[in-house]
């Protein structure tokens, strides 16, 4: 199947380029057990116990689209003690990797529970362009909760603007330290856009049915070895 180009560029030629989803695969994701017909355990409820590495649409997530990467060290501080107001430094001088948006265009925005509600953003020196017809999706880095931030998500046009800009995001209250330089900040999915229309089909609960009756059937791995899709992102 022939792939499609996503182009990148960046403005800042000493920037980590941006990579496959897929080379960022989380620490704690690969320390999840994962259970098979050769290790199988059962739950208080009597049903096999079952793990989010058995789940491949959550590993779909982490591995779909591309990731752009923390270029330098941010050094995260309470500001005078405060933890609703944070200091963020970093060593580069000749550097910016993040801004502090003022408060008056973003005071009706809900800001993220457990979050300050100072309103940074992330300075994208990367520039993406899709083919015609083609847009992106913008956001955190799906199901990385374990971040000490939330950047916001947005829908880009990815075929028509040609331009840097701002991804915003919020620091967690409680977090103070070292954001690394490689982590990840936001990814990037490109997808195909289509007109849809939404309506009822009652016929699907009998096709859900006979699913279930599939999955069911099987200790592990039926939805993997039956029902999905390999994605390629390279």
């Amino acid at each position: 199947m022939k792939k499609r180009l996503i182009e990148y560029h960046s403005i800042i030629k000493q920037l980590p380029a941006p990579l496959p989803a897929k080379k960022f695969i989380p620490e704690w994701y690969k320390q999840i057990p994962s259970f098979s017909n050769s290790n199988i355990q059962y739950g208080s409820n009597g049903g096999i116990v079952k793990s989010a590495k058995n789940c491949i649409p959550f590993l779909d997530s982490l591995m779909s689209g591309y990731i752009v990467q923390l270029a330098v060290d941010v050094v995260v501080t309470d500001y005078e003690g405060s933890k609703d107001n944070k200091l963020l430094k970093w060593n580069h001088p000749d550097f910016e990797p993040v801004g502090l948006r003022g408060k008056e265009p973003n005071e009706s925005l809900p800001t993220p529970a457990g979050h300050t509600g100072q309103h940074f953003v992330w300075k994208t020196f990367n520039i993406f362009r899709t083919p015609s017809g083609y847009s992106s999706i913008v956001t955190h880095p799906f199901n990385r909760f374990d971040l000490p931030f939330t950047t916001l998500s947005g829908i880009i046009d990815t075929d028509s603007v040609i331009q840097e800009g701002n991804l915003p995001f919020y620091i967690k209250r409680d977090f103070t330290g070292v954001i690394e330089a490689g982590t990840p900040i936001y990814q990037v999915i490109p997808f195909k856009r289509e007109s849809w229309t939404l309506r009822e089909n009652e016929d699907l609960g009998d096709l859900a049915n006979q699913t279930k009756f599939g999955v069911r059937a099987k200790n592990f791995g039926y939805y993997k070895n039956n029902l999905w899709k390999k994605k390629d992102f390279e």
